[in-house]
């Protein structure tokens, strides 16, 4: 017997609503024993603008994004282990969309569950408009966990 959900994708960057997105997932991974897999993408358009806007070498910049993204990954996967589910980590440069569906469509993922923040003004239009665009591309369901960041 096939398992509802058997792999669950979750992005993570550190916000508070990829962590509650990481939450539900884990919950959900609970109830169906499914893998988790959570994946960072170090988005390239984010990465050179902030190189523009700071003078720092993209490189540089690119080495700092990825440390961060070990943490992120880290944290998450802490939370769904100390659950007992079997986590994975995965870190990707690119653009945050293309790369996330690259990961859903190679492992088959039959869930994405996305955090995205109840924000009114620009900050919240990027992230809202970031997650649009997974909602979008993926040919799995998603569940998108709200949050007030």
């Amino acid at each position: 017997m096939t398992r509802l959900f058997e792999c669950i994708l979750v992005p993570v960057n550190g916000s508070a609503a990829s962590v509650c997105a990481a939450k539900l997932a884990i919950e959900i991974a609970k109830e169906h024993g499914s893998l988790l897999v959570f994946v960072h993408v170090v988005d390239i358009v984010i990465r050179d603008q902030m190189a523009r806007l700071s003078g720092t070498a993209p490189r540089a910049l690119q080495r700092e994004m990825e440390a961060d993204a070990e943490d992120y990954l880290n944290y998450a996967a802490h939370l769904a282990e100390a659950e007992g589910l079997r986590a994975e980590k995965v870190r990707r440069v690119g653009f945050a969309h293309a790369e996330i569906l690259d990961e859903v469509e190679s492992r088959g993922v039959s869930l994405v569950v996305i955090g995205m923040p109840i924000h009114h003004g620009p900050r919240g239009e990027f992230f809202t408009r970031r997650a649009r665009r997974v909602i979008e591309t993926v040919p799995c369901p998603v569940l998108v966990a709200k949050t007030k960041e």
